[in-house]
Order: C-alpha cells, then sequence, then structure tokens
C-alpha cells in the first residue's frame, strides 16, 4: 500500500516536470523564429560574397577579353601586310628585275657576247 504522501510527492514532481517540458515547449517556440532569422542573414551574406567575386570575376574575364581582341586585330593587320609583301615579292616583274641587276641574269630571248682580248706576249 501507498501512502498518500508519496503518491502526493509523485504528483508534484509530474506538475513540475509537465511545467519544465512547456517551458522548455515554449523556449523552442521563441526560438525558432530567432534561428530562421539567424540563417536568412547567412544566407544573404553567401549570396553577396557570390555575387561581389562573380562580378570581380566577370570585370577581369571581360578586361581579359578585350585585350585579346585588340592582339588578335594587330596579329590580322600585320597577317595582312605580310600576305601583300609575299604577293609583291612573288610577281614576276619583280623576280626578272632582281635576277638582271642582283643576279646579272639575261632574258632568254637574248644573245650576250663576251668579247675576249687576244692575249699576245
Amino acid at each position: 500500500m501507498m501512502h498518500a504522501r508519496r503518491t502526493h510527492g509523485l504528483d508534484q514532481y509530474g506538475r513540475r516536470d509537465a511545467r519544465s517540458r512547456r517551458r522548455s515547449a515554449l523556449h523552442v517556440r521563441r526560438s525558432i523564429p530567432v534561428v530562421l532569422v539567424v540563417a536568412g542573414i547567412l544566407v544573404a551574406m553567401g549570396l553577396a560574397f557570390v555575387y561581389v567575386r562573380q562580378s570581380s570575376a566577370l570585370l577581369a574575364l571581360t578586361a581579359e577579353r578585350e585585350e585579346l581582341s585588340e592582339t588578335l586585330d594587330a596579329t590580322l593587320e600585320l597577317n595582312n601586310v605580310f600576305a601583300d609583301e609575299l604577293a609583291h615579292r612573288h610577281a614576276l616583274p619583280i623576280i626578272s628585275e632582281i635576277a638582271r641587276n642582283q643576279l646579272g641574269m639575261v632574258e632568254p630571248e637574248t644573245v650576250m657576247y663576251i668579247v675576249l682580248q687576244d692575249e699576245q706576249p
């Protein structure tokens, strides 16, 4: 048989336990919005960081693209100059002139006579 005192003590313990559970549930309900706000702030800061990094990367890539575009334009212009010079050097009149003036060659139709001096002892 149980004494009333013991039963009464268990009831008080149960009541205290129920109160503490209610308090902790209330505490959890209050902490959920705080956690959500902190999580929102952290997400916003993370997104801002990603935005700044992507913006700086985009600026760097744009500058590099412009530099490469200028280099390409200069290279294409130089290529055109070399192509014109190569075409000019391979033109038949130019080659003929170089052959006559620098190499001493003559046209195939031209007959050249070389006069030898008589050697007299």
